[in-house]
């Protein structure tokens, strides 16, 4: 019998951007701003123009809870035929700390600011933000045959902030990934030095980190990845955190 389970991964944690501002008119309201110590991630400008940090995301941008310390909510439901999740009943299975379960943690991306700056003015500045918000809600919905759920095939990566603006570990991908796929893939990366003793999780950070290896990235996340319901926190930030620097890393504001 068909049924659905649904994870939820729970945390305080909150919305991050990092991007280059080259506008010359946004870097001009910007530096006044910054002289006026008046810096928002939302803000008005003088002429009425509204600056959002969301806009800004070419080095990085995320939304969701801690993978340290996250609590992982299991339920199920078998109002399998019922689309829409908010009209499913489900019961909860367990309700534990990420590290007393099965679930696989790895990095899957550690966003930094290119050290290559030719492409950049000299007068471009790079600006930070992150908004905290308690008790996110990452929720994923899987429809499994009877019995054949295993946690020990969830892998949750995340993308980790300490090359740019704080030492988060944000939620970016789930994927559910059975046994006999695991060792295919292992295999693929390993080629020559793959044994039975190799597993998925320790290749993982590698393959979704580096580069050349995006090729196997892509067949993974297509394959496996689950994307999630509606994520949700407390819907009240509780601060802001600002950082602008110019082209080369030096700090001009941080608050």
């Amino acid at each position: 019998m068909k049924k659905i389970i649904k994870l939820t991964v729970i945390n305080a944690g909150g919305e991050f951007t990092g991007g280059v501002i080259a506008d010359e008119y946004t870097k001009e309201m910007l530096r006044e701003k910054i002289n006026e110590g008046s810096v928002d991630t939302s803000m008005k400008f003088d002429d009425e123009t509204f600056f959002e940090a969301s806009d800004h995301t070419s080095i990085l941008h995320n939304y969701g809870p801690n993978i340290p310390g996250a609590t992982i909510l299991i339920e199920e439901s078998h109002d399998i035929d019922k689309e829409d999740d908010y009209d499913r009943e489900y019961d909860e299975i367990s309700s534990s700390d990420i590290d007393e379960t099965e679930v696989n943690q790895f990095s899957s991306s550690n966003p930094c600011f290119d050290d290559d700056t030719s492409d950049y003015s000299e007068d471009d500045l790079v600006f930070y933000s992150k908004k905290n918000e308690k008790r996110i809600q990452y929720p994923i919905v899987i429809e499994i045959d009877g019995d054949g759920f295993e946690l020990s095939n969830v892998y949750i990566g995340s993308m980790n902030m300490d090359e740019t603006i704080s030492g988060d570990e944000i939620i970016e991908d789930v994927l559910y990934i059975p046994k006999n796929k695991a060792i295919e893939y292992t295999k693929e990366y390993l080629k020559d030095d793959y044994d039975s003793e190799c597993s998925l999780i320790e290749c993982l950070s590698d393959i979704f980190c580096n580069s050349e290896l995006s090729e196997l990235k892509e067949k993974i996340r297509n394959n496996h990845l689950i994307v999630p319901e509606e994520i949700e926190g407390k819907g009240e930030w509780e601060n802001n955190y600002i950082k602008i620097t110019d082209i080369n890393g030096e700090v001009l504001f941080e608050e």
